[in-house]
Order: structure tokens, then sequence, then C-alpha cells
């Protein structure tokens, strides 16, 4: 009869359990706004969820109308997909609701690594692909190379392509396709208007395929253009930690 949400690693929410048990404000506020407020992440991560490998309570936070959590990391060890959090006013889910949750955030982890292992065959063939598009000697290899995007809808014959380049930096324990996998999902969260690829790598590359419609081309308008470069810019340093400089056509 508690209230249970999961969010990403960055407090979003992904999904809820049915109205049961008492709401905080938080909550509240983040499934309707789908976003966590900055000031409540800032305390949340301060008493340590980030660097947690295991269940820990997290205290109330009344000036937020937050109420006591009880906070399970669904990680791997080389990587954090987000919480599970079971709300409870009093402090007081007892040890099989505990271990119960804990369960939980087991089986979610088992669940998103056989998805990230499908994702992740999937990237390591695009990427093969892209790379070929990127290293194309002559136009007819390129020409070759992009029917077979086509063909896996990557691209359509309308379609353009921005092409950002950057550099990743020091390599750190994560594969490099995974942290680009990383990337292109984010991306792809932030800005549905584009298709988004990444291709690892030093430089590391990232491709916005963008698809012609009624009047000039989105990608060929300099605006575009930047707001463009300004999401990638986003996304590199959320994904990697810093904010790179970036080569840019299209």
């Amino acid at each position: 009869d508690r209230a249970v949400l999961l969010d990403d690693e960055d407090l979003h929410p992904i999904t809820h359990s049915r109205q049961l048990g008492e709401l905080d404000d938080v909550r509240v506020h983040s499934v309707l706004q789908r976003e966590t407020r900055a000031e409540v992440k800032a305390d949340l991560f301060g008493v340590g969820i980030g660097t947690a490998t295991t269940a820990m309570w997290t205290p109330a936070f009344p000036q937020h109308g937050l109420v006591p959590r009880y906070c399970v990391p669904v990680r791997s060890t080389t990587e954090r997909f987000g919480y599970l959090w079971i709300l409870d006013r009093d402090g007081a889910l007892p040890a099989e609701g505990q271990r119960l949750a804990e369960q939980a955030g087991v089986d979610l982890l088992a669940i998103l690594d056989r998805r990230n292992a499908t994702l992740r065959a999937e990237e390591s063939a695009q990427q093969t692909l892209l790379m070929r598009l990127l290293t194309a000697a002559t136009g007819d290899q390129a020409e070759h190379v992009v029917r077979e995007l086509q063909a896996r809808d990557m691209a359509q014959p309308d379609s353009a392509i921005s092409v950002f380049v950057f550099e990743p930096g020091a390599p750190g324990s994560a594969d490099p396709v995974d942290h680009t996998m990383a990337l292109r999902l984010r991306l792809a969260a932030t800005d549905r208007s584009r298709q988004w690829f990444t291709v690892a790598g030093n430089p590391t590359t990232v491709l916005a395929v963008t698809r012609r419609t009624n009047g000039p081309h989105p990608a060929l308008s300099l605006g575009a253009a930047d707001t463009t470069a300004d999401t990638v810019a986003d996304g590199i340093a959320a994904s990697y930690g810093r904010r790179p400089a970036l080569g840019a056509s299209t």
C-alpha cells in the first residue's frame, strides 16, 4: 500500500505505481512535469544516492515536501540505470517489504541488461555501416552505403545528414560503444525530430538525420544548425562530463 516510483539516473520519472499510499509533493511534481526540481536533486545526491551500491533510506526534506523514501539503486558494476523509490512517511517499511524492493531492483537490472545486449548488437552493426560511409573513398562507395542505410530505415532519399565530431578525452572504464550508445539514446530522447547515430572512436562522430518537409530543409537553416549543435554539445556534456569543441558539417 505504498507509492512506488522508478526514475532514471538523472531523476527523470520512467514509471510509477497506481495511486497507492501517501504521495509527497516531489512525486506529484515529477509525475506531472516529467522532471525533478534541481534543488531536490541536489539534496538527494547530497545524501549519497549517486554513489550508493545498496539500498538506503533517504531522509525527509520538509522544505521540498519530500517524505522519507527507501531507495534501491538499479545498477550494474559499471553502469547506473536509475533508482527505485518506495515512499514511506514513517520510514517503517518492514524487512519483507525492503527485501521485495531489492529483489525488484535485481529483476529490473536483468531486464535492462537483456535489453542493452540487444541494443548493443544493433548499435555495433549501425556503427560499422556508418564508418563505411564516413570512410568511403569514392562517390559510388558512399552511394552504395547510403542505399544500405535506407534499406535499414536509417535514412530516406530526401534526408539531410549533419555530422558532428568531438574528441572524447581519456578513455574510462566504460566500453566506447556503450558510451556512444548512451549518448545516442540521450539525444534521441532530447530531440525526437531527428534520427541520431553515433560512431565510437577518436574523434567520436555524431550524425543527425533530418527528413525534408515542405519548404526549406530545416537542417540547411543556420539557426536550426546552431540549435542542433547546441543539442549535441549538451548531450555530450551530460554523457561525458565536459562540453567539448565541435566540428560540424551538413
